[in-house]
């Protein structure tokens, strides 16, 4: 990121960027700021909404989220520059470090993520540089994630949470004579169903990111749906 409008023309004529790949850079970045204050909002809009936070979630809002953090994410999504959205980020990161080691690790994931963009500013590098970092990360912690599953804990359908939560989601949703019928395959097939598509999610992202980013939008749409108490609106935005 360059520090003022002048030094993003000479920077960009230097590397005679066209006017597409300039507007482009722009346009990722204002998406990135919109998803990354979604999903600095979502523990909040949780208590204000239904009064509780969803089950990966749960973590103390303090005086540094509402005074520093909730605002600047806010402006971050109206207003996005590299400034303002690189202060938001220390400041995120901050308020991560003073309540560690009582964190998710989903949070930690997002912290690097958050750490890359501000190293990204500090070393003035390019937007693009940071979301080729953000990327390779990514497609790293879905693999990571995916591997862990790999247990014989989370493979069997009487302890696995994947069974709990495909099973909840057929009993809320699903017409009750439909979900009885169903329930005992989904339930037993539901820990493999999981893993495959975990595993697929990093796959696609690293060969054809369109159908991988597609992926992880249903894959976690599916948990976002989760009725109370398995609900993770935090975790599915990270």
């Amino acid at each position: 990121f360059s520090h003022s409008p002048l030094r993003t023309v000479v920077r960009d004529a230097a590397m005679a960027r066209s006017p597409t790949e300039i507007i482009a850079d722009g346009v990722a970045l204002s998406n990135y700021a919109f998803i990354w204050a979604l999903y600095v909002w979502v523990p909040a809009l949780d208590v204000y909404i239904s009064g509780s936070q969803g089950a990966v979630d749960q973590r103390p809002l303090g005086n540094g989220d509402y005074y520093l953090l909730l605002p600047l994410s806010l402006l971050c999504a109206l207003r996005p520059t590299s400034r303002l959205l690189t202060l938001a980020h220390v400041v995120k990161l901050v308020l991560f470090a003073l309540r560690m080691p009582f964190v998710w690790d989903h949070e930690c994931w997002a912290a690097l993520n958050e750490a890359s963009l501000v190293a990204t500013y500090v070393t003035r590098g390019s937007f693009e540089s940071f979301f080729a970092a953000a990327r390779s990360q990514i497609i790293v912690l879905y693999s990571s994630a995916a591997f862990w599953k790999l247990n014989t804990s989370f493979l069997s359908p009487q302890t696995s949470c994947a069974t709990v939560i495909l099973i909840q989601q057929l009993s809320a949703y699903a017409p009750s004579n439909l979900a009885a019928l169903a329930a005992p395959a989904i339930a037993a097939a539901a820990p493999t169903v999981a893993v495959s598509v975990e595993a697929l999610i990093p796959m696609l992202l690293a060969f054809a990111p369109r159908y991988g980013v597609a992926l992880a939008l249903l894959f976690h749409a599916l948990i976002l749906l989760t009725p109370a108490p398995n609900y993770a609106g935090g975790f599915s935005v990270c």
